[in-house]
């Protein structure tokens, strides 16, 4: 009896999979859904209104990535000259241990 108290319920970790399976699955229906209505909406509107409703949504789209990927250059940038500020002092540490002079 003492060994089952150090077992675990074993439908314990199946229910957990299932409910992050369930919630998965419940988000991929909502994009789903939420891509139709799209879809719906776009086909009531006139071909210019079409025009201009997809033309702000690739806009937002692009200024999105475009700001994603400066965050993503300047992260890189600071990271390459921490490295480079590390060399520098290891560098000079190194000159200052051996009696080196610059």
């Amino acid at each position: 009896m003492a060994g089952n108290a150090l077992i675990g319920d074993p439908n314990k970790d199946t229910e957990d999979a299932s409910e992050t399976d369930l919630a998965k699955h419940d988000e991929d229906d909502y994009v789903e859904i939420k891509e139709q209505m799209y879809q719906d909406k776009l086909a009531s509107l006139s071909p210019t209104e079409q025009v201009e409703r997809n033309y702000i949504k690739e806009k937002k789209a692009a200024v999105k990535e475009f700001d994603d990927k400066k965050v993503e250059l300047k992260e890189n940038l600071i990271a390459e000259l921490e490295e480079k500020k590390k060399m520098i002092e290891n560098e000079k540490l190194t000159m200052e241990l051996t009696g080196e002079q610059p």
